[in-house]
């Protein structure tokens, strides 16, 4: 879903998110809604959108409400706002930042019993942090999720130095 604008008010306010034309069918009453500003996160539910388009932004009015009791949301300070459309589990699943491609395909890095291996990998559902694994590891490996690149670059070096 594409982020949206959100005004947040002070405490227990009404936060209107403005919603483009792209995503007009897929919002809802009662969807669950994360509303952001600089690191800080709240959950909160659609409790209105409006039958009328807005006609400068081609953009539709729906309102959450939003917990704001600590005033960590100013009035008046854009935030994002992020509806969530649906769940699915996965069997497998890794970290995006796991994936690095080598010669144009993807791989992650599997620990291995002398040490990691670049395995080739096919993705199915994502969203923004995770991707499902349908092909290439098994549930219960151990993968490398964070500084996978310097694997990549220490697989290059010893690639590089086989070619004489």
């Amino acid at each position: 879903f594409a982020a949206a604008e959100v005004r947040a008010r002070r405490q227990a306010g009404r936060a209107p998110l403005r919603v483009y034309q792209q995503d007009f069918s897929k919002l809802k009453l009662g969807q669950a809604v994360e509303v952001a500003l600089n690191g800080t996160r709240r959950m909160a539910k659609i409790d209105y959108v409006s039958p009328i388009g807005v006609t400068d932004t081609q953009s539709l009015l729906a309102r959450a409400v939003v917990d704001n009791k600590d005033g960590a949301f100013r009035p008046g300070l854009f935030v994002t706002g992020r509806v969530l459309l649906g769940e699915q589990t996965a069997p497998v699943a890794v970290k995006q930042s796991a994936i690095q491609f080598i010669e144009g395909k993807p791989v992650v890095f599997v620990e291995g019993k002398e040490g990691f291996e670049a395995r080739e990998v096919e993705f199915g559902l994502k969203d923004d942090l995770m991707i499902e694994v349908i092909f290439g590891i098994v549930a219960g490996e151990r993968v490398v999720t964070g500084n996978s690149f310097v694997l990549k670059a220490e697989l290059g070096k010893g690639e590089a130095t086989h070619e004489h």
